[in-house]
Parts: C-alpha cells; sequence; structure tokens
C-alpha cells in the first residue's frame, strides 16, 4: 500500500499577527493537525528572558517536529516553524548557527503563509515588539526569498485570512 504524501503548511509572521489564530483553523477546516508554537509552551515555563541558547533549542524542536510532528495525517499545519527561531537569532543575538541556516534550507513545506501585522497588536506577557512588528515581518519574507522558500502574504480579517490561504492552497492544487 502506497503512503499519502503529508501536505505541510507552516503559518509565519511578527508577534500578535494572527498566527495561531489562522493556524488553528486550517487545521480544523483541512481535518488536519496543528503543530503548536513551542516557543510559546518554552517560554512560559522558562523563568527568565530567553538566552540564544534557549532559542537554538526552541529551533532545534522545531526541526525534530518537522520530522516528526508527533501524529499523522494528510495535512500538518505548524504554528511558526524553524524560520521564527531564524529571525529570532539574527535580530536579538546577531548570530545565527549556519546548521540552522541549512536545515531551514533543506525543509520543505508545501504552503507558507506570512501573515499581515494589519491586525491590532494584543497584549501578552512573552510579546516584546508591538511597534516593530512591519519590520519584523519584512524580516521574514526577506529571510524566505533568501531561502528560495516561495510564500503567500495572507491579509485582513480573521475570515478573510482563511479564505485567502485555502485559495492559495486551492492555486496550488494541495486541497
Amino acid at each position: 500500500m502506497e503512503k499519502t504524501p503529508v501536505t505541510r503548511i507552516a503559518i509565519l509572521g511578527a508577534e500578535s499577527s494572527g498566527k495561531s489564530t489562522l493556524a488553528s483553523m486550517l487545521a480544523i477546516t483541512l481535518d488536519g493537525g496543528l503543530v503548536k508554537e513551542y516557543a510559546r509552551e518554552y517560554c512560559e515555563n522558562l523563568g527568565h528572558k530567553p538566552t540564544a541558547e534557549d532559542v537554538i533549542h526552541i529551533a532545534e524542536v522545531q526541526i525534530a517536529e518537522y520530522f516528526d510532528p508527533g501524529f499523522s495525517s494528510d495535512f500538518i499545519v505548524y504554528d511558526t516553524a524553524i524560520h521564527t527561531s531564524l529571525i529570532w537569532l539574527e535580530d536579538k543575538f546577531s548570530h545565527v548557527p549556519q546548521y540552522l541556516m541549512k536545515a531551514a534550507k533543506t525543509m520543505e513545506f508545501d504552503a507558507i503563509f506570512v501573515c499581515d501585522s494589519d491586525i491590532p497588536w494584543e497584549y501578552d506577557p512573552l510579546r516584546e515588539d508591538p511597534y516593530r512588528r512591519n519590520e519584523l515581518e519584512e524580516k521574514t519574507k526577506k529571510l524566505l526569498i533568501t531561502l528560495g522558500k516561495d510564500f503567500h502574504f495572507i491579509t485582513g480579517d480573521v475570515a478573510t485570512r482563511l479564505k485567502n490561504a485555502l485559495y492559495a492552497l486551492k492555486k496550488l492544487s494541495l486541497i
């Protein structure tokens, strides 16, 4: 029996740009699995501001989750991916280990969505850059271009974002 190929979808963007909402909605709509944002879980239990070593650990877990999300599904939606950790490392610590860049280049997602920062920023104790969302969004796009990754920019309210993401998946012949 031939194994059905898995469709991997990454949701990226600056903080408070609707990544988790879109990821959850896509997973539900596609009857797929959701890989939750590991950085949030990790940092909530950290007890101190994340260090470069912490972010490297997060990136390594994101690599592991790419290869083994812990469940089986035809559609796997990643609420953030290694790309976010690479931007975090570069932005806050001015250093990205080359092995992580190589890993990001080899990880193939069938669709990458970058969420626009066109929705209001919401306070969260883990968030720290409400006035830099556009800058971080541009860094995300630049990194993806550098890695040679195609992506779709997702804008609008929650319903519009889901509609646009589903439309992009249809254009890519993934649904």
